[in-house]
């Protein structure tokens, strides 16, 4: 399983999508990073606008417009192994961490699943 080499400055590739300023005070960096930092903060809102120093409605139309962005990337950097890099990929995951048959995982927020019997 290789990392992508090419492409790693998220700013470079995103800046295009997103307006270059909301209401003259917001930069493109600013944007991603009132986008991450809410991302990281468990989507506290009023939190990240005001660590930001933005209006609550200022961060919502920021993090969505950038999340848009981020996600119509999804095709160019997600993907899952295909014939042969099936096996490849199986057998990394084992090495890292003696976990058998993996060919995938994602990072996100972990959710309580409540059993739908008696287990």
């Amino acid at each position: 399983m290789e990392f992508l080499n090419d492409d790693l400055d998220i700013l470079d590739i995103i800046e295009n999508g997103i307006p270059r300023r909301i209401n003259n005070s917001v930069s493109p960096l600013n944007q991603l990073l009132t986008t991450l930092r809410f991302y990281a903060t468990d989507g506290h809102l009023s939190s990240v606008a005001d660590f930001m120093g933005i209006h609550t409605s200022s961060a919502s139309r920021i993090i969505k417009k950038t999340s848009q962005v981020l996600a119509s990337l999804r095709l160019r950097y997600i993907r899952m192994p295909q014939n042969e890099e099936i096996v490849q990929v199986q057998n990394h995951f084992f090495q890292i961490a003696s976990f058998p048959r993996v060919i995938g995982c994602i990072d996100g927020t972990h959710i309580r699943i409540q059993s739908p019997g008696n287990f």
